[in-house]
């Protein structure tokens, strides 16, 4: 649930999950993986705030009408 809650797909934490239980991921893969998904979120944010300026922007000029 936590993985999934952390922006993980079904499909990254099987293979996750299979992974870390047979010990094939070396320290620096593991955290390569870690690093990877700080970036998609930190996307993520900026896409969202992104948005939310659009949305001002949209509310403000309402708001004036």
């Amino acid at each position: 649930k936590q993985a999934k809650l952390l922006g993980f797909t079904l499909a990254e934490i099987k293979g996750l999950v299979i992974a870390w239980e047979a010990n094939t991921l070396s320290g620096s893969e593991k955290a390569r993986i870690f690093q990877d998904k700080i970036a998609l979120v930190k996307q993520r944010i900026a896409d969202l705030k992104k948005i939310e300026k659009y949305l001002q922007h949209k509310l403000r000029v309402l708001a004036e009408t």
